[in-house]
Formats: structure tokens, sequence, C-alpha cells
């Protein structure tokens, strides 16, 4: 599973570029901390196994770490991302 994946390469490479933003780059390891807590935080919400999250973002550092957070652990399930970046978004 994707989320998997990005806890995987956060453990072997935690300080490598996983993307980058205008002038800011965020490593593996960011991500998948800021992907654990906004998880844990849906769960307190009460976000269940089988729920659908509606992302409604920009192509961002923060639609990654929603998406990967919709899936950690499996518990929610989510339309798949755009494909399409906007010259006003990269």
């Amino acid at each position: 599973m994707l989320s998997n994946l990005l806890r995987r390469v956060a453990q072997r490479s935690p300080q490598a570029v996983a993307i980058t933003f205008g002038e800011t780059a965020h490593t593996y390891r960011e991500l998948d901390d800021l992907a654990n807590r906004l998880a844990g935080s849906l769960m307190d919400l009460g976000l269940a196994k089988g729920d659908w999250v509606a992302l409604y973002l920009y192509n961002c550092p923060e639609t990654v770490v929603c998406y990967h957070a919709c899936f950690k652990g499996r518990r929610a399930g989510r339309d798949p991302p755009s494909a399409v970046i906007k010259p006003s978004e990269g």
C-alpha cells in the first residue's frame, strides 16, 4: 500500500528529499510524521474504515500529507489524485 511505502522509505532514508514546492523541501521523515499526526487526528474525530474523505486542495505538500494520512492503517478511501497541475500551482 502507498502509505506503507512512505513509511518504509522514511525509515530507510529519513533525510532524503521527498518533495519540493517552490523553495521549500520536505523529507520523507517530515511527510510521514505529518501524515501520522493527521491520521491520528482524523481517527480521533471518528473517521472509520470505509469512510470517504474529500480533499479539495491545490497540488501542494499538504495534499500529499492528506493523501497519505487518509490511507494510514487503511482507515479510509479517497478519490484518485488529480494528475493535472496548473501553472499557478507549480
